[in-house]
């Protein structure tokens, strides 16, 4: 009997722990500005690809959720420095979780409180009004020649450099890896604005 108690005990915390950890996340989820949604396996590949990132480089993961694109690249490319930025506290600790044992950096803070200056490459995977947002900063904060890479979402008045089709069904998110590389978007955004 008391054996059943104390597993009945063990399955009670646990669903608290579980219903807690919930609770947070979609507390959480309400205060930022896109939701978590983690990439394919076949596709984090195929970001990798599209970053043509070696050694030296500085990659950003601009809301890096579970931080799986860094960790591909990670596993890819050895000798680049890697740093994500997530917004969401519970999606931020689950990857500091993940990356503990990797040279990747994970930062809990909001893009618009970071400095941007050392990135090569950038990587994005967020809303378009957001994408637009960002993209000033990256304008005004980036050198020329930053790759920067966006999943499904492209800048509404600017031709990307490259546009990679994946392998996704229908109803699948990730169908489609926008590529900019900042000077050709520098010289379009001028012709545009003028």
């Amino acid at each position: 009997m008391l054996t059943f108690e104390i597993l009945y005990l063990i399955l009670v915390l646990f669903a608290m722990s579980v219903t807690v950890w919930l609770c947070i996340f979609v507390v959480n989820s309400l205060f930022v500005d896109a939701p978590y949604v983690p990439v394919r396996s076949k596709t984090k590949q195929e970001i990798v690809k599209a970053l043509k990132l070696s050694s030296g480089n500085v990659v950003y993961d601009l809301g890096c959720g579970d931080a799986r694109v860094l960790l591909e690249a990670n596993s890819s490319v050895k000798g680049i420095r890697m740093i994500g930025i997530e917004k969401n506290i519970s999606v931020f600790l689950y990857a500091k979780w993940k990356v503990r044992n990797t040279p990747i950096s994970i930062k809990y803070t909001d893009f618009n409180d970071i400095s941007l200056e050392q990135a090569t490459h950038i990587y994005m995977y967020l809303f378009p009004e957001i994408v637009e947002k960002i993209f000033l900063k990256i304008r005004k904060e980036c050198s020329k020649g930053v790759r920067v890479v966006c999943c499904d979402f492209s800048l509404k008045d600017v031709i990307p450099d490259e546009v990679i089709e994946l392998n996704a069904h229908k109803n699948q998110l990730c169908k489609r890896l926008y590529v900019y590389i900042i000077y050709f978007f520098l010289f379009l955004s001028c012709c545009i604005c003028n």
